[in-house]
């Protein structure tokens, strides 16, 4: 039996994985792309079920993962999915089903990252002498200078490209 989660799935109709590659092309001179670099998109899965008891907790259940924004694990027909994210969720519920209903859940794995932080000390300029990196901290921002512009030179240069050459 599969399962999202920690909930048992009554019927899985159907499950289908979706493995997607972005191969990028770039155009070159002699008018043929060529691609340079493939990236692995994260696995979408598509499962159509069914629930036949307890329809009103199941459902209750499956909108309370879906609002959480968890990650869950699937453990399904074709292999176990793991940081499952619930995209969308649809149910439908009519009278050939009686009490029970059926829902469309498309899942997508949501790629964890570690962000780290690494401390790198320069130390001594071996020219100077004087240490590479200061406390930043310490470091004081540059104040920018605004250079003044003698009038009468650019006066002396407009009138040397006029042809003038009155001073």
């Amino acid at each position: 039996m599969a399962k999202l989660g920690s909930m048992e799935l009554d019927v899985v109709d159907s499950e289908r994985p979706q493995f997607s590659n972005l191969v990028t092309d770039k155009p070159v001179e002699s008018g043929v792309d060529i691609a340079d670099h493939i990236e692995q998109k994260p696995v979408n899965l598509n499962l159509k079920c069914y629930f036949a008891v307890n329809e009103q907790d199941k459902y209750k259940q499956l909108k309370k993962m879906r609002n959480s924004q968890n990650l869950f694990t699937y453990e399904g027909n074709f292999e176990t999915f793991e940081n499952m994210a619930i995209q969308q969720l649809s149910a439908l519920k009519n009278s050939d089903l009686g009490n029970g209903f059926e829902c469309d859940i498309l899942l997508k794995q949501v790629r964890v990252v570690e962000q780290e932080t690494t401390e790198i000390n320069l130390g001594k300029d071996p020219v100077t002498g004087q240490q590479a990196q200061a406390d930043p901290k310490e470091t004081k921002k540059k104040e920018s200078k605004e250079e003044e512009v003698n009038n009468s030179t650019l006066y002396k240069a407009y009138n040397f490209l006029r042809g003038d050459d009155n001073d």
